[in-house]
């Protein structure tokens, strides 16, 4: 009996042993899938953390690649506006270099310009003096005002040579017009109220008041001479000069050039 009931007890110790190892081993194992758990979550918090910081890194990268592309637009158009300017200088640089040369050379043409205006102005002069005298106080006072100009240092040389240029111009359209005006003459040492006719450079006549006498100009002698047989002639010329009749042919007399046999 004893013998049965020691046994007993052994094999409920042995149970209980065997239960408690069980349960330790239970809660061990429990233990183990809560860690695991939890490691889990935590590896999946750090991927997705991980993942939002590519995610993050990717989307800078982007915006800095973007930025760049825009600063390399950017630089190219800077390099464009560069190379433009830089032409435009040196045009402008050629220019001044161009105006630099064109000073200096005017400053030597207007040295070698005053002395040929002086030239002109003179020879003006003495083209009035040898010429007919028609209109002879307006052409003088034209050239006193001429004098007046090309001695006034206030004015430009571009401004002397324009008014020396008109005068010229002026003389010229003398030599292809015909002009009739009122003047009076001193022949024979009177005083005569005529009806002057200049025709061209190459003939000038006056008739008195009542049309009965004409003078011619001679150029040779310097003086009037009286003429005949030009009245009708005259008389017309002076209303095609006044525009009074439609230009026809005229018959006057000329002097023959003083070179001529």
């Amino acid at each position: 009996m004893a013998t049965a009931h020691r046994q007993r007890s052994r094999l409920h110790l042995i149970s209980l042993c065997g239960a408690s190892i069980l349960f330790g081993a239970g809660l061990a194992a429990a233990a183990d899938l809560s860690t695991l758990t939890r490691l889990a979550a935590n590896s999946t918090a750090q991927q997705a953390s991980a993942q939002r910081q590519i995610d993050q890194l990717d989307e800078a990268a982007q915006d800095a690649y973007a930025e760049y592309r825009a600063k390399l637009i950017e630089l190219e158009g800077l390099r464009t506006y560069t190379r433009q300017l830089q032409a435009l200088l040196d045009e402008q640089q050629a220019l001044l270099d161009d105006l630099g040369a064109r000073i200096q050379k005017t400053g030597s043409m207007d040295r070698e310009l005053i002395p040929l205006m002086e030239r002109m102005h003179g020879a003006l002069d003495t083209l009035i003096e040898q010429d007919m005298p028609f209109l002879a106080a307006e052409r003088q006072k034209r050239q006193a005002r001429l004098r007046g100009i090309l001695d006034n240092p206030e004015l430009s040389l571009a401004t002397k040579y324009r008014s020396l240029y008109e005068a010229y111009q002026i003389e010229l359209d003398y030599g292809r017009t015909l002009e009739t005006y009122p003047d009076t003459l001193e022949v024979d040492g009177k005083s005569l109220m005529a009806t002057i006719l200049r025709v061209g450079r190459i003939a000038l006549y006056a008739m008195s008041a009542d049309r009965n006498i004409i003078y011619e100009w001679d150029n040779r002698s310097r003086q009037w001479q009286l003429t005949e047989g030009l009245r009708h002639n005259l008389e017309k010329a002076v209303r095609m000069a006044k525009k009074q009749v439609a230009p026809d042919l005229l018959v006057l007399s000329v002097q023959a050039p003083e070179d001529a046999p």
